[in-house]
């Protein structure tokens, strides 16, 4: 019963983007895709809402959100049954924004980074002014230790918005990784607060 009304729960959420104008296969107004799934309470809803809050740069609301849609007992099955649902949906609409940001963190859950990084370089070619997408391209690349990539992805990143925390949090990481430690100093001392956040996670 559970599955059955979160199903209809994501269909009805579904209908209203399309319908209202929030999302087309070519853009995502994601400020309203966030208010209209900002009570949901089915998996499928709550992935929705965790895209849109990783379109709006609020990474750690997105990361509380997919960390408590992973505790859910039933999670590998719901996580198969959106890689089926979604792909399949791609096949007929190969350019959609929503339906490569969900496969996207729907990969990234199941930690199959490479098929990820396909989905993110897909976004960051149609979108190439989202910083956010390219952060999670270049996360996806170091999880499969390619750093030299990371980089030059972050680099780009950093290009777009250089006052960006969470860019220079991953080049932080990614210089210190490729030994070069001043530039890895460097931007480590331009995070504070993206710091205090992953203390607070445990990190």
């Amino acid at each position: 019963m559970r599955k059955f009304m979160g199903m209809i729960g994501a269909l009805i959420v579904l209908m209203i983007l399309v319908t209202g104008g929030i999302c087309t296969a070519a853009s995502v107004n994601w400020t309203q895709l966030y208010q209209s799934t900002q009570q949901a309470t089915g998996l499928e809803e709550q992935l929705i809402n965790a895209t849109a809050l990783v379109n709006l740069g609020q990474l750690g609301a997105a990361f509380d959100q997919i960390d408590a849609i992973m505790q859910e007992e039933d999670y590998l099955e719901f996580a198969q049954d959106m890689q089926a649902k979604y792909t399949a949906l791609l096949e007929k609409d190969t350019t959609n924004i929503l339906y490569l940001n969900i496969l996207g963190l729907v990969e990234w859950g199941l930690a199959n980074y490479g098929q990820a990084s396909r989905y993110f370089q897909q976004l960051v070619a149609l979108e190439p002014g989202n910083v956010w997408v390219r952060l999670f391209l270049a996360v996806t690349l170091w999880k499969q230790d390619e750093h030299q990539q990371a980089l030059e992805v972050l680099k780009a990143a950093h290009d777009l918005d250089k006052q960006n925390q969470y860019t220079h949090c991953l080049l932080a990481a990614v210089y210190f990784e490729l030994r070069n430690y001043i530039r890895a100093a460097y931007h480590y001392l331009k995070c504070p607060d993206v710091r205090k956040e992953m203390a607070a996670r445990g990190f």
